[in-house]
């Protein structure tokens, strides 16, 4: 399957564009059960629940898209606090969420009792997966890959860079291209008493009892 090669690749932009740009009915929903059957399987991460909401929501499917949007959401910052560099994981988060925006003003706009079922849900999802790898993605090129990259290649004539599209960005992306300089990670019992102050906090945020 088209979908499953592309997501064979070390980056996803291929599989992003393809999912977020589908070319009719069909393709939108071949992409729809393919990230549902992804989703559930905790691949991917904090991306495929985004992506997962963005087409959700522009298939109408409102309720659903704020579920896997609040998913999202925790997962990312879940996910961040483990990134031993913390400038990494923020402008992709921002990047992702602004272009989501409508799907939280939705979601905002649900009754509390609905509101509250989903940030439930989204917890428990949370929890489903909370055994999974580091998300190299979110963790990589912040401010120590720039410097680790500029010792590496700062005199180089001709670094690895390679021009991209990444769909939560606009226009065209140049990528600092040397997969041989890994994001580093804090050790995991620090990153467990992080990842559940950041639940209870995205708990309080969005939970509500009125």
């Amino acid at each position: 399957m088209e979908l499953d090669q592309l997501a064979k690749n070390k980056d996803l932009n291929e599989l992003i564009k393809r999912i977020g740009e589908p070319k009719n009915a069909e393709e939108l929903r071949v992409g729809l059960d393919w990230l549902k059957a992804k989703s559930t399987s905790g691949f991917g991460g904090s991306r495929i629940l985004y992506l997962n909401a963005l087409n959700l929501h522009r298939a109408g499917i409102t309720d659903s898209a704020s579920l896997l949007y609040l998913a999202g959401m925790l997962t990312s910052r879940v996910d961040a606090v483990r990134c031993a560099d913390p400038s990494a994981p923020l402008e992709k988060i921002q990047q992702w969420e602004t272009k989501l925006a409508p799907i939280l003003v939705n979601y905002r706009a649900l009754p509390p009792a609905t509101q509250t079922e989903i940030v439930t849900i989204a917890i428990d999802w949370e929890e489903r997966f909370k055994r999974r790898r580091p998300d190299v993605w979110l963790c990589n090129g912040g401010l120590s890959f720039m410097l680790k990259f500029s010792k590496k290649h700062g005199s180089d004539a001709s670094p690895p860079v390679r021009e991209i599209e990444d769909k939560s960005k606009p226009g065209r992306t140049i990528l600092l291209d040397d997969p041989d300089i890994e994001p580093e990670f804090i050790d995991d019992q620090e990153w467990l008493k992080k990842r559940a102050n950041v639940i209870a906090n995205f708990a309080g945020q969005f939970q509500t009892t009125k």
